[in-house]
């Protein structure tokens, strides 16, 4: 029995106003009120079970998504934010030198350590649900974490960061052994608000993700698409040697004498029909394979703790810039220069453009698909300054 998902599931129907009985392990009786009767789709006495030998009598319940999906309609937004505080106490690293040469990797910049002292950040993690809808349908969970400070985006450390939260948690015992939760509000440790990065506004959260989420989605769907591809440049192909076939089949018809009173408009008639069957098939067809795909937010956590703040000068040949970069002591493990151009990739090599000094992925700095020219994506969000091509091909 999926213990977790039966104690989550009655305390959310109790709190909703549902009567919970159990009368044997891994069965709910519920009574549930006329409101979430409709939301639920379930009658009003109704019987769950959690196991795979749960009655018959009994609903299955479990983490498919369809279950998940009512799960989110008792949650609504409760508990979809959650706050937590994490006062770790570490030294600072010995050598910050040595991480920075190991992680900080500019290809055509150098960069100075300045110093490095203990501060407090804001990371801001995310899950979101992305389903692409075609004639089939794919599902999934995206993890995005982003520290506040200076927009660095944490996704290669979020695994080690957010199973040491967890086994934290499950360490945090009472002096009876029980294990507990730390409150997500409590207020041990906590710096002051004045000391801490502000939290993101809608639209700051809208811009990060702008560019970084489609591009990752895709990577992610990328052999679901190629899938989807294949089979539409064969649909294509196949409609295309059928209507070429047809048509070469009226002209051979039409000149070679096998009717008896050769009409060249007649021809010229049908041949306009198939054209306009044609492109009728052609947009059913690419309306079949049409993929939608939409994301959705899940949860999200904001977690507050201390870090090794690194101040680092970055000189290119016009001039320099000073910025930092956080270290964490759990992953132990040093943030990534973020992308001012928006996007997020794999490799944590950046540039730095020459006009604004701004960093840069590789991708940001690419090549434009028109001109072939290389250009700041973030002094030029929108269009290549040299051929007008988009920047985002």
């Amino acid at each position: 029995m999926n213990e977790q998902l039966f104690h989550v599931t009655a305390e959310l129907l109790q709190r909703r106003g549902a009567v919970v009985d159990h009368p044997q392990p891994a069965v709910m009786e519920v009574m549930l009120p006329p409101e979430w009767q409709k939301k639920l789709d379930l009658p009003e006495f109704s019987s769950l079970g959690f196991a795979a030998d749960a009655p018959e009598t009994a609903r299955r319940v479990g983490s498919d998504p369809e279950w998940m999906d009512r799960l989110s309609r008792l949650l609504q937004e409760d508990g979809r934010t959650l706050h937590r505080c994490w006062p770790v106490e570490f030294d600072l690293p010995k050598d910050p030198e040595r991480i920075l040469e190991q992680n900080l990797l500019l290809p055509n910049a150098v960069f100075r350590l300045e110093s490095s002292s203990k501060a407090w950040t804001r990371y801001l993690i995310l899950w979101l649900r992305h389903t692409a809808m075609a004639d089939e349908k794919r599902e999934g969970l995206l993890i995005k974490g982003f520290n506040l400070a200076n927009n660095a985006p944490i996704d290669p450390c979020l695994e080690g960061l957010l199973a040491a939260l967890r086994m934290r948690d499950a360490n945090i015992q009472d002096d009876n052994g029980t294990t507990h939760h730390t409150p997500s509000s409590d207020p041990t440790g906590i710096p002051k608000e004045d000391v801490l990065p502000p939290l993101w506004t809608t639209e700051q959260l809208q811009a990060s993700l702008h560019h970084a989420l489609p591009m990752q989605i895709r990577q992610i769907l990328k052999p679901f698409l190629d899938g989807l591809h294949r089979r539409l440049d064969r649909d294509l192909q196949r409609l295309h040697g059928y209507y070429t076939d047809l048509s070469r089949d009226i002209v051979r018809r039409e000149t070679t004498g096998r009717t008896p009173t050769p009409d060249p408009a007649h021809m010229q008639n049908r041949l306009a029909a198939i054209r306009s069957e044609y492109r009728s098939k052609l947009s059913d067809l690419k309306e079949k394979h049409a993929v939608t795909i939409r994301t959705t937010w899940v949860q999200t956590l904001i977690l507050t703790m201390p870090v090794c703040r690194l101040q680092v000068t970055i000189r290119r040949r016009k001039g320099e810039r000073k910025t930092f970069l956080d270290w964490n002591p759990v992953t132990r493990r040093l943030d990534p220069l973020p992308c001012e151009a928006g996007l997020i990739t794999p490799d944590p090599s950046r540039l730095v453009c020459d006009d604004a000094l701004h960093f840069l992925s590789i991708t940001a700095h690419a090549n434009c698909t028109r001109c072939e020219k290389s250009f700041c994506r973030a002094c030029h969000p929108r269009i290549c300054p040299r051929c007008g091509a988009p920047a985002f091909a």
